[in-house]
């Protein structure tokens, strides 16, 4: 090693002995004059597009439904790590708070359910844009994943735990309530679907915390119109089951639309090789 270190030290001591500062001071001010000229971009798309024409094309394995639902869990698997655990035990605890305030106030049981569902699923888009809110969306581009095989996957994962706390603060007071489970699920799980929709619209059209805030906002109206107008409160908790069946289709509908739109919005194109962003 002793050997090495000498060779380089004398290699720098040349160096340092043939540097002429003079040169140097000359030859950066010949680059400095110096010009590079780059083509156009129009030369840069036809070349682009001629050299593509010899490109193979890439040849696509048509994927079922049921391989995908796999695939779309295996990833959600993945994406727990990546959720903020501040998130796991806020969502926890404010379904804890909801059981307590059901039990020994004299709010209704179902009421408290209606307000806290979509509580945790407005919360976790924060955690399911992190990446597009702190510029990192390029680096998940960069992934073996696509973008919004990557979103999708956060929205499954955070929908389910949502969907988990419900189900299960609804099966603690549904000995309190005395009505049927299943009309406890179906009173929550109507409401819940739009906010659904709202927020998976609000999220594609606002960028940063915009969006949740206005979520927030717009379930804070939800609430005091809800409290307000007795009569409402009343018939909405009266409602037949045909009717909930059917504004829950609804809701579904257009959680699907949604979710269509958000594939187009985020995906990648692969003839173009491009990616649709609208930030």
């Amino acid at each position: 090693m002793n050997r090495f270190n000498q060779t380089d030290e004398t290699d720098i001591d040349e160096l340092d002995d043939s540097f002429d500062e003079k040169e140097y001071e000359a030859l950066e001010q010949e680059l400095t004059h110096y010009l590079v000229k780059f083509p156009d971009e129009n030369k840069i798309d036809a070349t682009v597009d001629t050299l593509r024409q010899y490109v193979p094309d890439r040849t696509t394995k048509s994927v079922s439904i049921r391989e995908r639902s796999f695939a779309l869990i295996k990833r959600a698997k993945t994406e727990v790590t990546i959720v903020s655990k501040t998130y796991w035990i806020a969502s926890t605890f404010l379904f804890f708070i909801g059981y307590l305030i059901a039990n020994q106030t004299n709010t209704d049981p179902i009421l408290t359910l209606i307000f806290l569902a979509p509580l945790p699923f407005i919360f976790g888009l924060s955690e399911v844009f992190k990446g597009r809110e702190h510029g990192l969306f390029e680096m998940e581009l960069a992934c073996k994943f696509s973008a919004h095989e990557i979103i999708l996957s956060r929205l499954f994962l955070i929908g389910i735990y949502n969907l988990t706390l419900n189900t299960v603060l609804t099966l603690v007071l549904s000995p309190v309530t005395g009505k049927p489970l299943i009309e406890m699920i179906l009173t929550w799980f109507t409401p819940f679907t739009f906010f659904v929709a709202i927020g998976l619209w609000l999220s594609m059209k606002f960028k940063g915390q915009i969006f949740v805030t206005t979520l927030l906002s717009l379930w804070l109206v939800f609430i005091v119109i809800f409290v307000i107008n007795n009569h409402w409160m009343v018939a909405f908790l009266n409602i037949h089951y045909i009717l909930h069946l059917v504004f829950l289709t609804a809701g579904f509908l257009l959680v699907g639309l949604q979710l269509i739109q958000f594939t187009k919005k985020y995906q990648t194109f692969e003839g173009g090789t491009r990616v649709e962003i609208n930030y």
